[in-house]
């Protein structure tokens, strides 16, 4: 059975993980003002602006559910992005996850670190087995992320007339060679064999 406590503030790595139902009036606002910056919601199933109602109705409703789980995350006392656990299935241990970082620090270089720690957080503390993913195919960072990450891409989808890629890593895939991936250099030796098509990216049918 995976173990997710919405009332505890989970750490990993230097990242720190704050449940969407303890935030402040300011973090839910800072919240939503991120997922509707266009940089961030151009990547998202729903690309529409979120009203402010509808973003409080929707913090509300985590309270009673246990079939999705919402964090901000900080990294040391700076607030660098949003992670989520959804589509969760009990019986086989998996789950779906999406993040997207702050907008204001695109460029800090977070996005390796963030991947890697909240990943290590899915596997390690909540003890799902299996993490299935949904990136659009233009998002090259991400896809690149979750292919150095373990991850396989299972095969393409058309959502409301746009291409993504459905990923899934298990935990014994990820955790293979944990200290290799958690290597900056090896990850960018990873970027650069993509670039130059030593490895390529498609579809594990």
């Amino acid at each position: 059975m995976y173990i997710i406590d919405k009332n505890k503030p989970y750490s990993q790595d230097d990242f720190s993980y704050h449940n969407f139902i303890h935030l402040s009036p300011d973090e839910i606002v800072m919240v939503l003002n991120w997922r509707n910056h266009p940089s961030v919601r151009k990547w998202m199933l729903n690309t529409n602006i979120i009203e402010i109602e509808n973003h409080l109705n929707f913090i509300n409703s985590l309270k009673d559910r246990e079939d999705c789980y919402y964090w901000l995350v900080y990294r040391n006392s700076e607030a660098v992005g949003v992670v989520s656990v959804t589509n969760i299935d009990n019986e086989n241990l998996s789950c779906e996850s999406g993040f997207y970082l702050n907008p204001e620090r695109i460029n800090q270089g977070d996005g390796f670190d963030f991947t890697l720690s909240f990943q290590k957080l899915i596997f390690m503390e909540f003890k799902f087995e299996h993490l299935v993913g949904i990136i659009l195919k233009t998002n090259k960072y991400a896809i690149i992320n979750a292919l150095f990450f373990g991850a396989k891409i299972i095969k393409e989808v058309l959502i409301a007339d746009m291409e993504y890629y459905i990923t899934y890593v298990s935990k014994k895939d990820f955790c293979s060679n944990l200290d290799i991936k958690a290597d900056k250099k090896q990850f960018a030796q990873f970027v650069y064999s993509i670039k130059k098509g030593s490895i390529s990216i498609k579809t594990n049918d």
